[in-house]
C-alpha cells in the first residue's frame, strides 16, 4: 500500500497506485475461485459491523477499518491508512 510514497518517478509513482487500483477491483465483484464461477453474493453483516485490521510489510504499518453501512444494498465504508507515510485511501464496496 504505502509502496508508491516511496518511489521518486512520477509516472513509475502513477503505474503502482494503478496497480493497486485494478487489483482491488477483480475483489469488487465477490468472485469464488475461477473466472468460470459465477458471481456470489457478500456477506450478509449487521449495520455498525467493525472490521479492524492492520499489517506491517518492511518500514510500512497499514491500518483498515471497514464498517457495514447500509444492509440493503450492502454496502462497506473503507478506510486504509499509513499515517507514518501520509497515505490513506477512502471507499465503500
Amino acid at each position: 500500500f504505502c509502496a508508491p510514497s516511496f518511489e521518486p518517478n512520477p509516472a513509475i509513482r502513477s503505474l503502482l497506485v494503478l496497480q493497486l487500483f485494478l487489483v482491488g477491483l477483480r475483489t469488487q465483484l465477490y468472485i469464488a475461485g475461477s473466472p468460470d464461477v459465477s458471481i456470489k453474493k457478500p456477506l450478509n453483516a449487521f449495520l455498525g459491523e467493525l472490521f479492524l485490521a492492520s499489517w506491517t510489510d518492511g518500514n510500512c504499518t497499514t491500518r483498515l477499518v471497514s464498517e457495514q453501512a447500509s444492509h440493503h444494498p450492502p454496502i462497506t465504508a473503507i478506510h486504509i491508512a499509513d499515517r507514518d507515510h501520509g497515505i490513506r485511501a477512502d471507499g465503500y464496496a
